[in-house]
């Protein structure tokens, strides 16, 4: 009987941990995609809010002329007040051709630093979140690898406690009706 009674603690103390365990796991589970939704909650809104910064007017670091379009108004401006209008008039032209061009060429320049700047948050973004994600599952490996330690000292016990109790039934000392029948004493 007291190998029966040993093993039945030694059951009851391992069903009330793995019980406890579960709850905690479970509670571990439930937060890790509780933050996991927060976090690409917080993804999304920094993102919406980086679209929305997106200038529609060239800000002044690509609004920069360049040289030669500079020296294009200057020669304008010098035969415009040489009253030379006719070469004004055509130098303009070509001047407006080449600072519409230059526009674009500014417009592209804002345009490929928005998309660069965008995928450089996107990047960071998936980066948090595989760390985040790793960290968790590294996390959730030690508790299952802790919890195994923790039980595996018991299971060896009870499986020794279950061999005395099966040596007891081959001998005759035993029956497996006795053995069904035998419960803890109420505390």
């Amino acid at each position: 009987k007291g190998t029966v009674y040993k093993r039945q603690e030694l059951q009851a103390i391992v069903d009330k941990f793995v019980d406890d365990w579960n709850q905690h796991y479970e509670f571990f589970i439930q937060t890790t995609k509780k933050e996991a939704s927060e976090l690409k909650q917080q993804h999304q809104n920094e993102l919406d809010a980086f679209d929305a910064s997106q200038p529609q007017n060239l800000p002044p670091k690509f609004r920069k002329r360049s040289v030669n379009l500079i020296k294009m108004r200057d020669k304008e401006r010098a035969l415009a007040l040489n009253k030379q209008f006719l070469a004004a008039e055509h130098m303009k032209n070509i001047a407006d051709e080449a600072e519409a061009e230059e526009t674009q060429k500014s417009i592209k320049a804002m345009q490929d630093d928005f998309h660069r700047r965008r995928e450089l948050l996107l990047n960071k973004q998936k980066e948090q979140l595989r760390v985040f994600c790793n960290h968790s599952e590294m996390t959730r490996i030690n508790m299952i690898q802790q919890r195994d330690q923790l039980l595996d000292g018991y299971v060896r016990r009870l499986q020794r406690l279950d061999n005395e109790i099966e040596n007891l039934t081959e001998n005759g000392k035993m029956t497996k009706n006795e053995i069904s029948s035998i419960e803890l004493p109420q505390i």
